[in-house]
């Protein structure tokens, strides 16, 4: 397995991934990844410079984050891609995520202990059980957020 797993932030958070030949599955619990600090488990891998400096492509399925899951405690339960400045909890970042209540979102955070915003507007509200999220980086401070539905 090329990634390795993290937990960030509160006391409770815990998480676990499983895997097979076609698939990751992973389910996991946090505070949240807003304001000026996140508390979330996470799986990740560490980009290359040359990737931060030249551009990427990611993307990832999310399946069963919707009020309708009977796993979802929050309405604001998220799932989805995340590039981080590092691994701390104050870490700017640029995120692409499904939420269980609230659709598609963009978030971000521009400098490290600043709070997160959200790009809410681009996005229509978007409540699919099944959906790719994408992110397209162009160098280190240019990304771009995208979703595709599952039919």
């Amino acid at each position: 397995n090329l990634f390795r797993t993290r937990i960030n932030g509160a006391d409770g958070t815990y998480g676990e991934v499983g895997s097979s030949i076609s698939q990751i599955i992973e389910n996991g619990s946090g505070g949240d990844i807003w304001d000026n600090a996140d508390s979330f488990f996470f799986r990740y891998d560490e980009l290359s410079t040359d990737a931060l400096d030249f551009g990427f492509d990611a993307s990832v399925f999310v399946e069963g984050l919707t009020v309708y899951s009977s796993q979802i405690t929050d309405s604001w339960a998220k799932g989805g891609l995340m590039v981080r400045e590092s691994l701390e909890k104050d870490s700017p970042h640029f995120s692409v995520f499904q939420t269980s209540s609230y659709g598609v979102r963009v978030q971000y955070r521009k400098y490290g202990g600043g709070l997160s915003e959200d790009y809410t507007y681009l996005f229509e509200e978007v409540s699919e059980d099944k959906i790719w999220l994408r992110i397209e980086g162009f160098d280190k401070n240019i990304y771009q957020g995208f979703y595709m539905l599952e039919n």
